[in-house]
């Protein structure tokens, strides 16, 4: 692996967020379930002062490309309704430049004490059992709950792709208070920073049904929604 050199960007007083690029070359893929094998690289980063390190990290990353595919779509019966490619777009993944059929189920919280979705057979049960259903992904529903890293890990490994609301669903949010748009973007960040180098991860959704923010607490407001 080659390293280029490091540069900081300073965000505030007390955080710094350090940009890094490494160059793989001929890299072995990671693919979803069904189409090749879940190849995945493991990162170690250390970070020193001198010669003393004050932070190091491991991860195991896969590295894909996933790529939302819409175009224009062409009027069947052309009419006065529908001219040209006036039928709305596509609708489809890629991966790795290949076309994915998406077999998918909702997920919703697996039990009501989150502190009791960690055991990993469960997960790995959960996990299996969609497979053998030819389930290749599984969304992650708005409502109910981000969950913990070993769950990440262990859809990475067995090439279960991922559609990942984020946790606002079915509600009128206060969009215009300053403190919830600001303590959402942080969560934002911080969910979205955890979980970024999951391969698995092909997807994220604001929310769910949140239309109904431009129907009712913002009447035909989409910008909002």
């Amino acid at each position: 692996m080659d390293y280029s050199a490091f540069q900081s960007l300073e965000i505030n007083k007390l955080t710094k967020v350090y940009l890094g690029e490494i160059q793989i070359k001929n890299p072995a893929l990671w693919w979803p379930f069904g189409m090749g094998q879940q190849n995945l690289y493991e990162l170690n980063v250390e970070m020193l002062k001198g010669n003393d390190t004050f932070f190091s990290k491991t991860s195991k990353i896969g590295i894909r490309k996933a790529e939302l595919v819409q175009q224009p779509i062409d009027c069947i019966e052309p009419d006065e309704n529908c001219k040209g490619k006036d039928a709305g777009r596509s609708f489809f993944f890629k991966i790795n430049e290949k076309e994915v059929y998406m077999k998918g189920a909702n997920m919703v919280p697996i039990d009501y004490y989150p502190n009791r979705m960690k055991s990993e057979s469960e997960l790995k049960w959960l996990l299996f059992s969609a497979q053998a259903a030819n389930i290749n992904v599984l969304r992650i529903w708005g409502g109910g709950m981000y969950l913990d890293d070993n769950f990440y890990e262990l859809a990475d490994q067995a090439g279960m792709m991922i559609w990942h609301d984020m946790m606002f669903s079915c509600k009128i949010y206060p969009v215009h208070s300053k403190q919830f748009v600001e303590n959402s973007k942080i969560e934002v960040r911080e969910q979205t920073g955890r979980l970024q180098h999951h391969s698995s991860i092909v997807f994220w959704d604001l929310n769910n049904e949140g239309e109904d923010q431009a129907y009712w607490g913002d009447p035909g407001n989409w910008t909002i929604y």
